[in-house]
């Protein structure tokens, strides 16, 4: 017969006439090798609500083996404690047990030692005394969920005996300890997973101030293009609010002449795994500037994501148009001149000339570009081959010769050297 069954017969024991000894025998008995079925000298006796009888045989009634089956209860007891302290004790766990008013009723190893306290020093007294004065509120309000849901969980710090402050993780329940309702408190030492948290706050604040106080613009996106995180850059540039912004699409930011490159640019981006772009961004007012997108794919908590940082190349496009506005007026310069004006590198190849030294070689500026001195113009080389405007270039300092060409006229060549900011010469 099952547990079911011995429940049952014993109830049925204790409605009928056996002598107390026998009673004492079966119940022994069946509370230590937990019998299959019960009967006193040989009677049946039938389970309440079951049909079928329940039978043993054999049950014995002298009193030395009474003592035999109380000696082996007393050795299970026995051991039960053994494994009850060994476990607890053992425990890295600090373990506390309280009486229904928060007394400490015992605690383990693990506690004394983690607290400096002995364990004498501890009972009778309560687990609120050796709390961390911010965590006292929050302690007292967990007991009254305790005494309500009979479990509660939370973390809290205790001050140890010499000042040492232990964060801990509490898990407190209500259980059955000696025939009375008793509190046991497991408390985890997070010591070390605390300073981990601190440390990983820590860098995310240095992240975050970086993150967020970069002179650029940063999107991160999933693979679909959803803003997933922008800094505050990128908002106070476009004039939204981050709650907004992280709403809108790549799309909602540029302008009609740069969106529709957006498909083309995430193909370069997943092929390449990297790509830098110009594109405009378009402010909330109506208003744009230009930007420079360097993108790449990186992984994120095991997932791909782009990230996406925007520079305002706003100031470089105006120093681009001022440098060429001065281009421009130097060419303006440079063509009214009469005098044949070529700028080449140390090599000789030609990087520019003006339109009457183009006009003279016969060619267009664009044919002429790229070309060594000597193929379109050999009036400064002399009848020995040297080459004034190379000298000028070897030596550092202007040079000028006269040269005859076979059409009877003679020119004045000079060379000049062009030195870079450091001195050195570059055409």
């Amino acid at each position: 017969m099952n547990s079911r069954y011995i429940r049952a017969s014993s109830k049925i024991i204790f409605g009928q006439k056996y002598s107390f000894d026998i009673f004492k025998t079966i119940i022994l008995d069946a509370d230590f090798v937990r019998c299959n079925c019960i009967s006193a000298y040989g009677n049946v006796i039938r389970g309440a609500g079951e049909q079928r009888p329940l039978n043993i045989m054999d049950i014995p009634s002298d009193t030395d083996q009474l003592d035999r089956y109380q000696i082996k209860k007393d050795d299970m007891i026995s051991y039960s404690e053994h494994k009850f302290n060994t476990l607890f004790h053992c425990s890295n766990d600090l373990i506390f047990i309280q009486d229904m008013e928060m007394n400490i009723l015992d605690m383990n190893d693990a506690a004394c030692k983690c607290l400096g306290y002995c364990r004498e020093q501890m009972i009778g007294t309560k687990l609120l005394g050796i709390t961390l004065a911010d965590f006292i509120p929050k302690e007292q309000k967990m007991q009254k969920e305790l005494f309500k849901n009979k479990y509660s969980a939370y973390e809290t710090a205790y001050v140890g005996k010499h000042g040492a402050i232990v964060p801990v993780e509490v898990n407190n329940r209500i259980i059955n300890y000696e025939n009375s309702e008793a509190i046991l408190s497991i408390a985890r030492d997070i010591t070390r997973r605390k300073k981990v948290e601190s440390e990983l706050i820590r860098s995310e604040n240095k992240f975050r101030y970086i993150f967020d106080n970069v002179n650029d613009e940063i999107f991160m996106q999933d693979m679909d293009l959803n803003f997933l995180e922008v800094n505050q850059v990128a908002c106070h540039r476009l004039g939204y609010s981050k709650e907004e912004l992280l709403k809108l699409r790549p799309e909602d930011i540029e302008t009609s002449d740069y969106s529709p490159l957006i498909k083309s640019r995430m193909t370069a981006i997943t092929h390449f795994n990297h790509g830098i772009f110009e594109s405009e961004h378009l402010r909330r007012d109506g208003t744009t500037y230009p930007v420079e997108l360097s993108c790449s794919i990186v992984e994120l908590d095991g997932e791909k994501r782009i990230l996406t940082i925007a520079r305002d190349i706003t100031e470089r496009r105006e120093a681009e148009a001022t440098v060429r506005k001065h281009e421009i007026e130097k060419e303006m310069i440079l063509d009214g001149m009469e005098e044949h004006v070529v700028y080449h590198d140390l090599e000789m190849r030609i990087l520019w000339a003006n339109k009457a030294a183009c006009d003279f070689f016969n060619h267009e500026r664009n044919e002429v570009i790229g070309k060594f001195y000597n193929e379109v113009w050999p009036v400064g080389i002399d009848n020995d081959g040297n080459c004034s405007i190379m000298q000028a270039n070897i030596e550092g300092f202007s040079r000028e010769v006269e040269r005859t060409t076979p059409d009877g006229r003679i020119w004045s060549v000079k060379g000049y050297p062009l030195k870079g900011p450091r001195g050195d010469i570059t055409g």
